[in-house]
């Protein structure tokens, strides 16, 4: 339409009105005849119109060529055909053309107006072409006009079309170098996700085989510490029946407590107490060591006090300690060489008269305190132990002490001076437990029990007790 209409324009120019008035009229008629197969082709989805433009294309062609055919053989009606099949290939297939032209060139094209200029350019340059030789053949006016403009349009579609086609090509190529730089990344990466998954499921392996092993060992583990645990708790029993009972203190001085905390479930610490005719042997003792093995010191230094002061010969406190480090040496075959175990205990050991209340007292580290008139006397133990030691050829001191009405006695180990506890962290050290004792010693004996124990709870908190404690103490009253 656009080619007849420039070809009527050209027709004015040039003056002629037969041919201007000639192309108006066709352009009149064609224009109806284009709007109506538009309507109804070119909304039509792309495969049914390629399937329409391809039956289209047989039927015009055929006309077409229908028409050289009859003019070769000189039989009538070959204009008919050939001016009918030519329109028909511009008018009649150029909507379908047009759009599939435009479908093509907008998939190679990132602008949709350089598609449809495209489109046109291409539709009016096949157009002016075709009228151009219709025109030749039939002799008609404007012939060369037409394919002036046929050709025109034609090499700009052409040109148009070979640039944006190239331009296209280029960022395609672009593109897909970089899809498949970015493949080959990514397969690289999901190769090495895959090894790298491999390795975590190898080592997850590993580590459910090990986590079986530990989960074995570690039943196996529970069970043989739920063993040693019943074994030491029984041994607990053993230890608890060889200490004696507190009845013989208890039928002499009513007023008494023992205050005993194993740091474990055995104790190195331990208490003992003998009655030979009228003097009662009292001792509070700590042995190397806690737990298992201060428990076996425990046990033999039961047994070697009941050996030595149950021969009935009454002996004074610093003897029966003179005697005890020598078959406490003995026993552990100790030599005074160097690098030997230097096992052994401190002990507070004190002798009371019952008749005439004069206490004997002899200690190795462990003092003797005595509360009398609002005053704590502290009678001090000599600076060696239950065992071997450079001074131990040296005897052990002994102290005589006359009680009077209201005397109180304590005998202890170190373990309560040594819990770990307050703001500090600090040991609770012997002038705060000298302190208390002189705070507390004017109430009952049993509520001294539960003083002392509350208070070394209430300064420990949360950490764990650090030894054994052994505290005894002894109210005379008349």
């Amino acid at each position: 339409m656009f080619t007849l209409s420039l070809g009527g324009i050209i027709s004015l120019f040039l003056q002629e009105q037969k041919t201007a008035i000639y192309f108006i009229t066709i352009v009149f008629l064609l224009t109806f005849f284009n709007l109506g197969i538009s309507f109804f082709f070119t909304n039509k989805p792309e495969i049914q119109r390629n399937r329409i433009l391809k039956i289209l294309n047989i039927i015009v062609f055929s006309i077409i060529f229908i028409g050289p055919f009859l003019k070769f053989v000189h039989l009538p009606g070959a204009n008919v055909f050939i001016i009918f099949g030519g329109f028909s290939l511009a008018f009649l297939i150029g909507p379908i053309a047009f759009m599939s032209k435009y479908e093509k060139w907008k998939y190679y094209s990132r602008s949709p107006g350089i598609s449809i200029f495209l489109s046109l350019t291409d539709l009016i340059g096949k157009a002016g072409l075709i009228l151009g030789i219709i025109f030749k053949i039939m002799h008609w006016p404007a012939a060369d006009e037409f394919l002036f403009i046929g050709v025109f349009f034609f090499l700009v579609s052409y040109l148009l079309w070979n640039r944006e086609f190239q331009k296209e090509v280029v960022l395609r190529k672009e593109a897909e170098d970089k899809l498949i730089q970015s493949n080959d990344e990514l397969r690289q990466q999901k190769n090495l996700i895959e090894e790298q998954n491999e390795e975590l499921k190898q080592l997850n392996e590993e580590i459910s085989t090990q986590n079986e092993e530990i989960n074995f060992q570690k039943d196996e583990l529970q069970k043989q510490k739920q063993n040693i645990t019943d074994s030491i708790r029984y041994a607990s029993k053993i230890q608890l029946a060889i200490l004696p009972s507190e009845d013989i203190v208890k039928q002499h001085f009513p007023e008494y407590f023992v205050l005993f905390r194993p740091c474990d479930i055995v104790s190195g610490d331990f208490y003992w107490f003998k009655q030979i005719k009228n003097f009662l042997f009292v001792c509070a003792a700590d042995c190397t060591g806690h737990g298992v093995p201060g428990a076996f010191m425990s046990v033999l230094g039961v047994s070697l006090l009941s050996e030595i002061v149950g021969k009935r010969d009454v002996n004074p406190p610093n003897m029966i300690l003179n005697e005890l480090r020598k078959r406490i040496k003995k026993s552990l075959h100790q030599t005074g060489e160097r690098g030997e175990q230097q096992d052994g205990m401190d002990i507070a050991f004190c002798m009371i008269d019952l008749e005439t209340k004069q206490v004997q007292f002899s200690g190795a580290y462990n003092p003797l305190y005595l509360f009398r008139n609002n005053e704590l006397i502290e009678y001090k133990a000599d600076r060696m132990p239950i065992g071997v030691h450079p001074k131990d050829n040296i005897e052990f001191t002994n102290h005589e002490i006359q009680l009077q009405n209201d005397d109180t006695i304590y005998l202890f180990s170190d373990g309560y001076v040594s819990q770990f506890g307050g703001e500090k962290d600090e040991k609770f050290k012997t002038k705060r437990f000298s302190e208390l004792i002189s705070l507390i010693a004017n109430k009952p004996m049993n509520e001294q029990h539960d003083i002392l124990n509350h208070t070394i709870d209430s300064w420990r908190g949360n950490r764990h007790q650090t030894d054994d404690i052994c505290v005894i103490g002894i109210k005379l009253i008349q």
